[in-house]
């Protein structure tokens, strides 16, 4: 009959609590019932439930519905909704109360699970509405903002009176798209904050959502190494461009990705941006570059000759290495240091000393001779 085949847990109590009748739902559920009193089967007690509902049914004949949680017939706990529905007869009385019980163990699992994913991901969570006012929000965020929950976003992030003008979570109630962009905020302490915005449909039904949740990571840190590291190339840059000892750096596939002035006056270079790995074969000592490919640090070659590329013989002090960082291969560094001036500087010592050598000679044959 229809009574045993419904896929809801129904029983049937009488006043002294008892249960006379229970479909095969109810009895997969709760196990067997026959016998046995209605807070046994349910709750596995010995005595009444404190705040029995079936008793208040009883007593003023009025359905009720709550929340339960209670044991299965393996002994798991379970909750369920619980309809208790009070057998009215025609005098008044009410003999029996018919109990219908919805199990809602695995929906309170994913609610609790959904719970803990929204307070304790490691990004601002707040849930709008079509007003702007901010209906939830994460613990992550009320820790950033503090209390915001009642308040509309853009009074309570950025201090304005009204909703802003490049406004993510307004172009995705107006289209239903998944917008993203970047909103500079002010926390509960009065810091700029730069936070990367998400704005995803909320409760969507039918296409139709009031709703949005709204995702931001905070990027202050971000944006503030990215600023630093900015200022150190462009600082590192300059330094290398303006340095007197010419510098060659190339990439993992042998081409030049950086040459300073130095280093193409000093090699006579025609197109600097052409160079190659291979062109360097020709100009620096062979031995030398074999050198700097077999080692993991830097080779120091403190005087030699390399051959411009006019073919004239210079005289230089040459540094090279291999550019790793963290075990992958960026490119090599070259640094070429002009010694021909110090090598003229030397020759004219060399010749003034060899001058003074021969005046002294002279004068000492002169004063010999007198």
């Amino acid at each position: 009959n229809l009574f045993s085949i419904i896929p809801m847990s129904i029983a049937v109590i009488d006043q002294d609590f008892n249960l006379i009748k229970a479909n095969k739902a109810f009895e997969q559920k709760f196990g067997a019932w026959k016998g046995k009193k209605c807070y046994r089967v349910y709750k596995n007690r010995d005595s009444m439930c404190e705040f029995c509902k079936g008793a208040a049914a009883f007593e003023d004949g009025i359905p009720k519905i709550n929340e339960e949680v209670g044991y299965d017939k393996s002994g798991q706990l379970t909750r369920y909704i619980k309809h208790t529905i009070p057998i009215i007869e025609d005098d008044g009385s009410i003999p029996f109360l018919i109990e219908m019980a919805t199990d809602i163990t695995e929906v309170e699992h994913l609610k609790q699970e959904y719970q803990i994913l929204f307070e304790e991901v490691p990004c601002n969570l707040f849930i709008i509405s079509k007003d702007y006012e901010i209906v939830r929000a994460n613990k992550r965020a009320k820790d950033m903002f503090g209390d915001v929950e009642g308040k509309f976003c853009f009074s309570a992030l950025k201090s304005r009176d009204n909703k802003c003008i490049d406004c993510t979570v307004n172009r995705t109630f107006e289209d239903g798209m998944i917008h993203s962009g970047h909103s500079t905020v002010i926390n509960k302490y009065g810091k700029q904050i730069q936070l990367h915005v998400t704005a995803v449909p909320y409760n969507v039904e039918n296409g139709n959502f009031d709703y949005i949740l709204e995702m931001a990571v905070d990027i202050t840190q971000i944006l503030e190494l990215k600023d630093e590291l900015k200022k150190s190339d462009k600082l590192m840059e300059s330094m290398m461009s303006t340095s007197l000892d010419g510098i060659i750096i190339t990439d993992e596939k042998g081409s030049a990705s950086f040459i300073n002035r130095a280093a193409s006056g000093m090699l006579e270079l025609k197109d600097p941006t052409r160079l190659k790995e291979n062109d360097l074969s020709s100009m620096f000592p062979e031995s030398f570059l074999k050198e700097v490919n077999a080692q993991s640090g830097p080779v120091y070659l403190l005087e030699t000759l390399v051959k411009t590329y006019k073919e004239k013989l210079l005289p230089v002090r040459l540094v090279g290495m291999n550019l790793n960082v963290e075990g992958k291969f960026l490119g090599k560094a070259y640094w070429v240091q002009d010694l021909q001036e110090i090598k003229n500087l030397e020759s004219e010592k060399l010749e003034t000393e060899r001058l003074a050598a021969v005046g002294q000679t002279v004068a000492g044959l002169a004063h010999g001779i007198k």
